[in-house]
């Protein structure tokens, strides 16, 4: 079965973003990192916000596991990455 990823929330940064990612993962949910600005700096770190994107099926307890502490984005649970 395919996953349908969708934008869990924006991290500010992607070493922020890549924190949540391993949070997530060492619960048992798969996240994707998708920077939201295509320029990078060195070694492709970007400083520029990263959207978490995370299986539908996990959205729930993945925004309980990261206690984000905001309402998610408009188009949070819309298909982001295909």
């Amino acid at each position: 079965m395919p996953m349908n990823w969708v934008v869990l929330t924006t991290a500010p940064s992607l070493p922020i973003a890549e924190m949540w990612r391993d949070v997530l993962a060492e619960e048992g949910i798969p996240a994707l990192i998708r920077p939201g600005d295509a320029m990078t700096s060195y070694l492709g770190v970007t400083s520029y916000p990263c959207r978490i994107m995370v299986n539908a099926d996990t959205f729930d307890r993945a925004l309980q596991i990261l206690d984000v502490g905001q309402d998610p984005p408009p188009d949070a649970r819309s298909d982001g990455a295909g």
